[in-house]
């Protein structure tokens, strides 16, 4: 049934995911609700909430405000607000009543510039739409103005840079590259980086797609940062994770640009056209926190979730492996388990935005919980990589349950265990 939910709670709306971009980079956000919405980004979607600190507002909108439109009391708000605030930008950030009144986000840019010196960014989020939309709409918003004040920094002197699209004709009218060279971790959507002068001291990766809200939980920001560095990369930058304003603005200078999410991939290609930066589309660390879900999987018997194995029938012809996760951790997780064991069944499933450019036959996004158990009764996976969570959906599952947390689908943020 459309929008029944026995097991699984709400996901986070579009607005949150555009908060949680903009989270860590010093500057007043500004919900524009009643409050209710930001009361629930904060205490629900935001995990960094309770020990990191950051200028998160809510409008307060009254009835007659939002009647009214009465936009200018807003901009007095926010620029009183700016005052006694020593802020990088400021953001406003769309919910559902915005969007139902047809509040003009972009004139109220120009108001607040016009009183401001600041950078101001307006996100269209309108809660009708799932985190990842959100985290897009953040990204692209922040990088555009960056680039439309100038304060993108280049990547040194036209005399001096890289060619870095040297190699990469494998390049679609987007930006975007599609190669499909494998990594040691598991990958999809390899590019090669090009080569550089031997003068550069520094190799830095740019990670897109890491909020909170897109990994898998609080321990995975590390495990990407440690897997890159171990393919030589002095500097990772995780755009969503320990970040300021300057990382961004120095985003060209990045030697790649990894979207770990589709909800990067806008961004990577932006910078892709804007400075020649290649472009990968993988996961780092993916099969790193795979085995850690692997090794933690005998414990699970004692989760509150968990049934005692069971003796388990044996299956005729090829296995078949169900992963539910982001869709682009999800196929690093394929690739990599198909160089394990070539000619088994894998099938990514997401609950979130899935590209199509990505999507091998079979793969499923899902919508409604009976999707998922439908899905699992056609395919009769032997192994499933997932939320434990799920694991209450299909309580007739004979198979093996490898919990790989998700935190924008259970809601906590804690390691695979």
């Amino acid at each position: 049934m459309r929008g029944l939910r026995k097991v699984l709670t709400p996901f986070a709306p579009d607005q949150s995911g555009a908060e949680s971009v903009l989270y860590e980079l010093g500057g007043i956000i500004v919900i524009l609700d009643a409050g209710g919405c930001a009361g629930n980004i904060c205490g629900f979607d935001e995990p960094r909430w309770s020990s990191r600190k950051s200028a998160v507002f809510s409008a307060g909108l009254r009835d007659m405000d939002a009647v009214m439109g009465r936009d200018r009391l807003l901009v007095k708000k926010i620029c009183r607000c700016a005052e006694k605030i020593d802020a990088r930008f400021i953001a406003v950030i769309g919910t559902p009543v915005p969007a139902v009144i047809g509040t003009d986000l972009s004139a109220v840019k120009r108001m607040i510039e016009a009183q401001i010196s600041l950078p101001v960014l307006t996100m269209a989020t309108d809660g009708m739409h799932l985190y990842d939309r959100g985290v897009q709409l953040a990204y692209m918003a922040l990088l555009r103005e960056l680039d439309r004040r100038g304060m993108l920094e280049e990547p040194g002197n036209s005399d001096q840079k890289p060619d870095r699209a040297a190699g990469h004709a494998n390049q679609n009218p987007d930006g975007a590259a599609r190669d499909m060279e494998r990594q040691p971790d598991g990958a999809a959507g390899r590019m090669e980086s090009a080569a550089f002068p031997d003068g550069r001291r520094t190799r830095r990766a740019g990670v897109f797609g890491v909020t909170p809200l897109d990994l898998p939980d609080g321990q995975c920001a590390e495990l990407i940062r440690l897997a890159l560095q171990a393919e030589g990369y002095d500097e990772v930058i995780l755009y969503g994770d320990g970040v300021a304003l300057e990382d961004y603005r120095r985003a060209g200078e990045n030697d790649v640009n990894i979207a770990a999410s589709p909800d990067g991939l806008e961004a990577v290609h932006f910078l892709n056209q804007r400075f020649g930066t290649p472009v990968e589309v993988r996961f780092p660390g993916a099969v790193r926190m795979l085995e850690r879900a692997e090794r933690e999987r005998s414990d699970r018997e004692k989760a509150d979730y968990n049934r005692p194995d069971c003796e388990r029938p044996e299956r005729q012809g090829k296995s078949c492996t169900l992963i539910v996760q982001s869709q682009i951790l999800g196929c690093s997780i394929r690739e990599a388990l198909i160089k394990q064991e070539p000619g088994q069944r894998i099938v990514v499933a997401s609950w979130f935005e899935m590209d199509q450019g990505l999507m091998q036959p079979g793969d499923v996004r899902l919508r409604e919980e009976d999707d998922f158990t439908h899905l699992v009764q056609m395919l009769k996976p032997d192994r499933m990589i997932a939320d434990r969570v799920m694991e209450r959906l299909i309580p007739a599952f004979e198979g093996t349950f490898v919990h790989l947390p998700q935190f924008a689908v259970s809601g906590k943020s804690e390691a695979a265990v």
